[in-house]
């Protein structure tokens, strides 16, 4: 590989849906382990951080996937106009056609399948972003849920949706009645039992974690409705936007994602551990 020019090292085969960010996002330096940077700066315009650089604990090159992937940070097609906060195994993306305009994503920056996949130290900066994420939606007078699908992704693609702090007690019943109306294995687990001991790798999955954080779990066989989350929290006892469940509905164009990005950017930084 150290033979090919750059342009072939990022060339997408026909038929990949394009990665929601962009290229010069990414440098790649060498030496005896190849390592990623990702540059937050790069034709951007400073929000306000006083200068002050993300603390690495030490770059390691991530995990690679067997072909094209849409979240891998170092992917070919990067929009960094969606990209929120990188940490040091984690980052937090804006999605495309988002539910809300708080709803977010919480990505490996290595390839990792799903939960399970995650060794410790990517698991736990996702609960570090967890943890703040909570601390911004309770000043605005909300509180996240998060859900997985692992089914028909390569990537572990964490959503996060608030809602009403008045609706937390709300959030397992809407989903266990959505689920059972539609007929899905969808049940609350004990909160002490890891994710590992319900699905093993391979199995096909839909994980929530509700405001109280109760887990819910189910395993999918087929025909699992790949909206369901979105459908679940635009339910008229939550979200009530029943019109916004499609996320390709509610797609915008550049400039409003990047006004978009700017303002969550804005919202989170004060609760941006990887600032300090």
């Amino acid at each position: 590989m150290s033979s090919m020019v750059r342009g072939d090292l990022v060339s997408q085969p026909a038929g990949v849906t394009d990665l929601p960010y962009r290229e010069e996002h990414i440098t790649v330096g060498g030496g005896d382990k190849q390592q990623f940077f990702y540059d937050m700066n790069a034709k951007m315009e400073d929000e306000g951080r006083g200068g002050k650089k993300r603390k690495r604990d030490g770059d390691t090159a991530p995990p690679k996937p067997s072909g094209p992937c849409w979240f891998c940070l170092s992917s070919a097609e990067v929009e960094k106009h969606l990209i929120v906060s990188v940490g040091t195994h984690c980052y937090l993306a804006l999605p495309k056609g988002g539910l809300t305009e708080d709803h977010v994503l919480i990505l490996p920056i290595g390839h990792h399948a799903n939960l399970v996949d995650l060794p410790e130290e990517v698991e736990q900066e996702v609960s570090k972003f967890k943890s703040a994420l909570r601390k911004m939606y309770k000043k605005a007078g909300k509180v996240p849920v998060f859900f997985e699908r692992n089914y028909k992704t390569q990537h572990l693609q964490i959503q996060v949706v608030p809602v009403d702090k008045d609706l937390a007690s709300t959030v397992k019943k809407v989903f266990l009645e959505n689920a059972a109306q539609l007929e899905l294995d969808l049940n609350e687990i004990p909160s002490h039992v890891p994710l590992s001991q319900l699905a093993v790798q391979g199995q096909a999955y839909f994980y929530a974690e509700t405001p109280d954080k109760e887990k819910l779990f189910g395993r999918i066989v087929k025909n699992f409705p790949l909206q369901f989350g979105r459908e679940v929290l635009a339910d008229t006892r939550l979200l009530d936007m029943l019109e916004r469940v499609d996320w390709k509905a509610c797609s915008t164009n550049k400039e409003e994602e990047t006004e978009a990005t700017k303002q969550f950017r804005k919202m989170f930084s004060q609760f941006d551990f990887t600032m300090e």
